[in-house]
Order: structure tokens, then sequence, then C-alpha cells
């Protein structure tokens, strides 16, 4: 037999017929299996407290997104006539929304938020849409519009924007 194969079956033979050699692999094992197990509930946590953080900054960030939105809304929604080279500062944002919105759905665990969310940004789209289109030459019924869509918009905001605060 080689060399290479015969030292290790003879220092396993040795270590089998010493008579601690039961005690010294049982407290191998017992310390493999508990250093293993901390080190996964370690790295759970550590997930976990990422998706916290990671799910707060977006809270966050929508939550500043839908208060510049309202701001810029405001006038418009109570009938006041905006002019028509100022119409495209009333486009709703929704940047953070499309940048971030399949990570928010993987995250947030709330559904009726997620949906309420999503009715918010689906009618910022429709209304950004909307005003696009309409900005070379606004009529009345245009800005009409513009002003219902935008208070419905401030209506949804009203009633999501603290709920992302809370998580």
């Amino acid at each position: 037999m080689p060399v290479w194969f015969t030292s290790p079956l003879y220092f396993l033979t040795a270590l089998l017929q010493s008579p601690s050699w039961a005690t010294t692999l049982a407290a191998a094992v017992l310390s493999a299996v508990l250093a293993a197990t901390a080190t996964h509930w370690w790295q759970l946590r550590r997930e976990r407290e990422q998706r916290v953080r990671e799910l707060r900054g977006i809270t966050r960030l929508l939550y500043e997104e839908m208060e510049t939105n309202r701001s810029r809304l405001a006038a418009v929604s109570t009938g006041a006539p905006a002019r028509p080279r100022v119409l495209y500062f009333l486009v709703p944002d929704t940047g953070v929304w499309d940048k971030g919105n399949l990570r928010l759905a993987q995250l947030l665990e709330d559904d009726k938020l997620l949906a309420s969310l999503v009715e918010y940004y689906t009618l910022a789209h429709h209304l950004a849409e909307f005003i696009r289109a309409s900005s070379g030459d606004p009529n009345q019924d245009a800005m009409n519009h513009i002003s219902l869509q935008s208070r419905r918009l401030i209506k949804l905001s009203d009633d999501v924007r603290p709920r992302p605060q809370t998580l």
C-alpha cells in the first residue's frame, strides 16, 4: 500500500483504539451542529433586518413622491385654471413607484396597502398621460377633467400616505 494511504489508516486505527475517541467525535459533531445553527439564525436575522430597512426606504420615498404630487396638484384640484405653458408642471411623479414596485410587492405583507398604492399610481399614470396629451392647447373640458382627476388623486393619497409610515 502507498504511504499516503497507510498513514491515515494508522492514524484512524489509533484514534478508534483510544478510549476517548467517541467523546471527541461527539463533541466535534455537536460543536459543528451548534455552529451551523448559530450561523443560520444570524443570517436569517441579518436578512430580515435588510428587508425591513429596504421596505422603510422605499415607503419613505413613496411618501415624499406623494407629497410632491399633492403640492403640485393642489391648485388645479380646486378648479383654478392653469396656463398651458405651466401645465407640464402638473404631471404627477411616478419614478419611485416605477423603479420600486416589484421589490415593494415582494417586501410588503399588507395586501390592502399594496392594492391602494397600485390604484393611486394607476390613476397618477393616467392623469400624467392625459396632461401630456392635452398640454398643447387645453380646453375647458380638459381642465375640468384634470381638476377632477387631481381631486381623486389627492383623496387617494390622503388614504394611502399615512399607512406606509406605520410599517
